[in-house]
Formats: C-alpha cells, sequence, structure tokens
C-alpha cells in the first residue's frame, strides 16, 4: 500500500484547455454528483458520507489527475477518518500537483490517504468538515 493524505441537477462547466479534456464541475451535494456520473466514473470515491456538499471537482481527464473542495458534516467527519489512512511516507505525485501538495505540507495540515484499485486520493481535512482533495492514477512498473 502506498501512503500519502434534495436532488439537484449537476452544474458542469468545462473549461478551455488545449486538449479540450479539462473540465470543471460544481455539485451541490453528493446525490448530484452521483447524477453527474463522477463517483461511477471513478473521480470521486464512493464512500463519501452523505452529507458531502459544495463539491468543486477540476478535472483532466488526458493526464488523469482531478483536484478540488468538498464540505462534510463535522458529525461525519468519522466515515473519512475511518476510510482515510494517515500519511506517513510520500512518494512522487504527479508534477501538475506537486506544488499544491508542498503548500499543504507547508501549513502543517494533515493529509491523508486513500487508494483503489490504482486510484490514489489525498485528502487534507480540517475539523469543520471543509476538505481539499487531489485524486490521481497511480504508475506501475510495467
Amino acid at each position: 500500500m502506498i501512503c500519502i493524505a434534495g436532488i439537484l441537477t449537476p452544474v458542469v462547466v468545462a473549461a478551455v484547455s488545449a486538449s479540450d479534456e479539462v473540465q470543471v464541475a460544481r455539485f451541490a451535494n453528493l446525490r448530484a454528483a452521483h447524477a453527474g456520473n463522477v463517483i461511477s466514473e471513478g473521480w470521486l470515491p464512493d464512500w463519501l458520507p452523505s452529507s458531502t456538499r459544495d463539491i468543486q471537482l477540476r478535472r483532466d481527464r488526458e493526464a488523469q489527475i482531478a483536484s478540488g473542495r468538498l464540505t462534510v458534516s463535522p458529525d461525519d467527519m468519522i466515515v473519512l477518518e475511518v476510510n482515510l489512512k494517515v500519511c506517513a511516507e510520500w512518494f512522487e505525485p504527479p508534477k501538475e500537483i506537486r506544488t499544491e501538495l508542498g503548500n499543504t505540507r507547508a501549513r502543517n495540515e494533515g493529509v491523508y490517504q486513500y487508494d483503489d484499485a490504482g486510484l490514489v486520493w489525498l485528502f487534507a481535512c480540517r475539523s469543520d468538515g471543509s476538505c481539499r482533495f487531489w485524486r490521481w492514477r497511480q504508475k506501475t512498473d510495467a
């Protein structure tokens, strides 16, 4: 294991990029994110608590990386704690997110990790339930 840290219609806004693969999406809550298929497509993990809201997701389909913010009820922070592991060691994340991760570590924020079938998520969460996250596909030596 590698260590690192009402139904509403989703509103999706595509960002302009050279590859047309970068998209920015906002979802009011977890149900809207499900309706937008970002969970079934693996851009967000499927264990997020039902109180998850204010989801902002930036995804680059070509590079297979994503980042964003979300909020969960402070009472549901236990769901995050159960599914995430404290990051004890670091590895080389994709260059597109290295700076953000470095800034997070410089602020001494706790970073927690989750991985599943080669997908890696890092979450930096505060006790009020506000979280930042990063996601990428782990490269394998083949």
